[in-house]
């Protein structure tokens, strides 16, 4: 009886240890993610934004001097692979990322960057263009592939 009792024990503790690993690293529901692209030496629309909430996807692309023939661009769209993105970020371990990793937009080689938001927190990483850290790898392409996607439904 006391052995039942001690595997009961231990089959419990283990399976709370996961799910408290789990609940540490998702993604609240009030949390906003922001991605978006930036080329310094650009004629035309040099700035692309995407803002995710779980519903939505909203979109912003503009440029940098050239507003009468380059005007800005507003989009919204509903969003359904907020699951699919919230499993994959590590929400802990991107808060703890440098804000500025290797040199974007050097030489106009173009800026990456994601910032989260959720509540009164906020932090944002900016990376070189095509250039996505390591631990970005399982997220990065859902938030190139979303910002891509937009803007050719935008035109």
């Amino acid at each position: 009886m006391k052995k039942h009792i001690l595997v009961l024990l231990t089959i419990g503790s283990i399976s709370g240890f996961s799910c408290e690993e789990k609940d540490c690293c998702t993604i609240p529901e009030d949390t906003i993610i922001r991605y978006g692209t930036s080329f310094g030496f650009c004629i035309g629309y040099c700035k692309k934004t995407i803002s995710i909430t779980p519903s939505s996807i909203n979109f912003e692309k503009s440029s940098w001097t050239d507003k009468d023939t380059h005007p800005d661009i507003h989009c919204n769209n509903e969003f359904t692979e907020w699951q699919s993105l919230n499993t994959k970020i590590n929400f802990d371990a991107f808060n703890t990322m440098e804000a500025v990793i290797g040199c974007p937009d050097c030489a106009d080689g173009g800026a990456e960057w994601i910032e989260i938001t959720s509540g009164e927190n906020s932090h944002k990483v900016t990376f070189e263009y095509n250039n996505a850290p390591n631990a970005f790898s399982s997220y990065i392409g859902i938030l190139r592939n979303e910002l891509q996607e937009i803007d050719s439904e935008c035109e």
